[in-house]
């Protein structure tokens, strides 16, 4: 019995390499190297993504539109040039925090189904599952697509995160605008 397993097992271990080695595996090590990088450079941009605090950019989304308004309500003659480069600045903040909440979701689906589409490749490729002729054509488009998205949360990290610190800045400095201009929030009321 002994004897058996002996040859048994080496036999076997000669199967298996020749099994591995006729799937797709070594055949497109590079494309599925590259596809790895991918998905560890998705999940670094993710982290980062959700990372950002969407309560407190609500917050600061709230209170840069009752600023605003308030503004409005004490503008009772022409600005001077700060003071009018000031309101623009602390207005310019609305867009990027808007569209970051807005789109925050899709984003993330976005994110779940570009990981799913890499890992569903990389497994086609290693099963020799995709014909020779496709397999360069679903590997461009799955990297171009996966790449875009990296970068484009990236943009987005740092429009979030310079726009958070644009509104630490000029926070101050428009409610004393507002204060300096005679009215209060709510005075009048």
């Amino acid at each position: 019995m002994v004897k058996i397993s002996r040859i048994l097992f080496p036999a076997f271990a000669v199967v298996q390499l020749l099994v591995c080695s006729c799937s797709g595996t070594d055949k497109y090590r590079a494309e599925t190297n590259q596809i790895d990088s991918l998905l560890i450079q998705l999940d670094s941009a993710e982290k980062a993504f959700l990372k950002l605090d969407s309560a407190s950019c609500t917050e600061k989304l709230k209170v840069v539109n009752a600023l605003l308004g308030e503004a409005t309500n004490v503008i009772r003659d022409t600005l001077l040039k700060d003071e009018a480069r000031l309101l623009s600045d602390f207005r310019s903040i609305k867009k990027p925090l808007k569209e970051f909440l807005t789109r925050r979701s899709s984003v993330i689906k976005e994110i779940l189904l570009t990981r799913k589409q890499l890992k569903d490749l990389s497994h086609d490729l290693e099963q020799g599952l995709i014909s020779d002729t496709e397999v360069q054509k679903h590997f461009q488009q799955e990297c171009e697509l996966a790449g875009m998205l990296v970068m484009s949360l990236k943009i987005t990290n740092d429009a979030v995160n310079n726009q958070c610190k644009l509104y630490d800045s000029l926070n101050l400095m428009v409610q004393n605008f507002v204060e300096r201009k005679g009215l209060e929030p709510n005075k009048d009321k």
